[in-house]
């Protein structure tokens, strides 16, 4: 994160958790209560790329984790706000356990917090949406997108297997 931090020897880096590390660094974020609505909408407190946090195997994450245990917990906070602090999370999980995913940990905080979301194909009963819409199979390469302002199918690029 910075050069101060960064362990020098490879056996310290076992004893680093990444998400405190993370979550350290996302506070340094934070802006100040001092902000004018100009300066929030330009995150202009502070420097530096965003971060894209990619979770892949979301499910697996979820099973090997209590709600006690999270490996994720101390980032759940800056969830609300990502825009601010410059994180962006992408995660995958099997449709099968989508509704798993996003009843937990940082993805609740994310889905709850109505984040974009891309939902592939899969069967109805694998994640039941509600009436705002279904689950359903799709064709190769298409997905529902979820935003805020509604939901619409989009083609995802897709290269099949030679």
């Amino acid at each position: 994160l910075n050069r101060g931090s960064r362990p020098a020897d490879p056996d310290d880096i076992k004893s680093v958790d990444p998400a405190k590390l993370l979550a350290q660094f996302l506070d340094q974020r934070r802006p100040p209560d001092t902000l004018t609505a100009e300066q929030l909408r330009d995150r202009s407190w502070w420097e530096g790329y965003d971060i894209v946090l990619l979770i892949e195997d979301f499910h697996q994450v979820t099973q090997s984790h209590s709600m006690q245990n999270n490996a994720l917990a101390e980032i759940i906070p800056f969830v609300a706000s990502a825009g601010d602090v410059g994180l962006h999370i992408i995660a995958t999980c099997a449709m099968q356990n989508a509704t798993q995913a996003v009843s937990r940990g940082i993805l609740a905080a994310a889905y709850g917090a109505q984040s974009p979301t891309l939902l592939m194909s899969g069967n109805k009963q694998d994640f039941p949406s509600g009436r705002e819409f279904s689950v359903t199979k799709l064709p190769k390469g298409q997905a529902l997108y979820k935003t805020t302002e509604g939901l619409e199918r989009i083609q995802a690029p897709y290269d099949p297997p030679s």
